[in-house]
């Protein structure tokens, strides 16, 4: 019974550990994600700010000879550019161009949003300004940039 319950807990750990490797996205990007929108949040509960709204873009490029990631808001997403998405409570996370040592593209969902407008809806057309939080993927790690 004793080595029923020793290899039980074994396999538990293994099991847990093994869960961590395939996150989807890296650990340092989703706490910035997470972060940001918790601020979005906080800000529109502040100014009762009526287009707020639950869509998140992650978007990866490069200049100035910078690998460059930009987390922001938007009315809508483009279905057409994206490699895919995640769900983060009533949130929608929209991942673009994504650097693979950030996300796992392949474990992104790719499944269709027909609740969420897209770039050929009306919400597209609005004009939206969206504080973006950048950061410069350096070393293996996230430097912000200041926006000031």
């Amino acid at each position: 019974m004793k080595k029923l319950l020793v290899l039980s807990s074994i396999l538990l750990v293994v099991l847990s550990c093994g869960e961590k490797k395939n996150d989807v996205v890296r650990k340092d990007l989703m706490k910035e994600i997470r972060k940001y929108i918790i601020f979005c949040e906080n800000r529109a509960d502040k100014s009762k700010i009526a287009s707020e709204t639950n869509i998140y873009y992650v978007k990866f490029y490069s200049k100035n000879n910078n690998d460059i990631v930009d987390i922001f808001q938007n009315m809508s997403y483009n279905k057409k550019y994206m490699d895919g998405y995640i769900n983060l409570k009533e949130n929608t996370v929209f991942f673009y161009n994504s650097d693979t040592n950030l996300v796992n593209v392949k474990k992104l969902n790719k499944k269709a949003l027909n609740d969420l407008p897209d770039e050929n809806s009306k919400e597209a057309e609005l004009g939206f300004n969206p504080i973006v939080w950048g950061y410069i993927i350096k070393n293996d790690s996230l430097v912000k940039i200041d926006s000031e």
